[in-house]
């Protein structure tokens, strides 16, 4: 177990609709054999509906008053795993599992990062976050480099946007919910992650056009000659290609 330590709320903002944390567990379609964590339970709402659905909840709870009254609400149910601590510590686990949580805004992306980044990823992972962080997370408007990075193991979209009023106290900002599920069929293998990866942060690195972005990756004639087979300009900018685009430039180096 991790250190039980008391820390500020860190910014989150707690469901009060009982009938909104139903439809969302649900709209996940977890198995009732199923493993989930989540991160932050706060008072409980959302636990005590992953409860109805899942075998096992793992509630990481960072607030020591918190967690002392989720083991008193709880007490009677063993499927109920409590874990005081910094999730940002927490060993995730070697088996399959799945994350729902309504993430604290001031640390979500050192969240998603921790979840998407190490060796045993979730099999599934739903979060509440800030609809701007989301949907860039996702490549919604357009692909980001967090996106194009991830989406060969990943499938992520925007699911639910929600009222300021669902939550309390409510946000100053606008809120969404994200989903993010390993692809059934990768579109590379998981050991070609760094390597992927490091061409994708070149790729992006200035925010200028890939013909200056990928100069130092490859010389301008095979540069010109994959980007002429896949169908991308020089002069495109890397926001402007597809994941599997992207893809198709890693295969060709």
């Amino acid at each position: 177990m991790l250190p039980n330590r008391r820390r500020p709320l860190r910014s989150q903002h707690f469901f009060h609709n009982r009938q909104l944390v139903s439809r969302l567990v649900r709209q996940a379609q977890f198995g009732q054999t199923e493993t989930v964590i989540e991160i932050g339970p706060g008072k409980g709402i959302i636990t005590q509906e992953l409860l109805t659905v899942v075998r096992i909840v793992i509630g990481v709870e960072i607030d020591q008053k918190l967690c002392q009254r989720l083991k008193r609400q709880f007490a009677d149910n063993p499927r109920l795993v409590l874990v005081g601590g910094n999730f940002l510590e927490y060993p995730l686990p070697q088996t399959p599992y799945h994350v729902f949580a309504n993430t604290p805004f001031e640390i979500e992306g050192k969240i998603i990062r921790k979840l998407l980044d190490g060796v045993n990823p979730p099999e599934s992972a739903y979060l509440v976050t800030m609809k701007a962080v989301g949907e860039r997370w996702c490549g919604a408007r357009h692909e980001s480099e967090f996106a194009i990075a991830h989406k060969p193991w990943f499938e992520m979209a925007v699911i639910h946007r929600f009222h300021r009023s669902d939550f309390n106290p409510p946000p100053q900002v606008e809120t969404v919910m994200i989903a993010i599920k390993k692809r059934a069929e990768l579109l590379l293998p998981w050991t070609d992650r760094p390597a992927y990866q490091q061409l994708i942060r070149q790729g992006f690195g200035g925010g200028r056009r890939l013909e200056h972005n990928l100069k130092t990756v490859m010389a301008k004639p095979d540069l010109a000659r994959i980007c002429q087979k896949l169908g991308v300009s020089l002069s495109a900018r890397p926001s402007d290609l597809s994941v599997e685009q992207w893809v198709g430039l890693y295969n060709s180096q």
